[in-house]
């Protein structure tokens, strides 16, 4: 999902993501 945007930022992004929707 995050090919296209290979950043730090995304990474925060997705870390903020799965802190908020814990994986089931």
């Amino acid at each position: 999902m995050y090919t296209k945007y290979n950043s730090p930022r995304s990474a925060l992004l997705a870390a903020a993501v799965l802190s908020l929707v814990p994986l089931r």
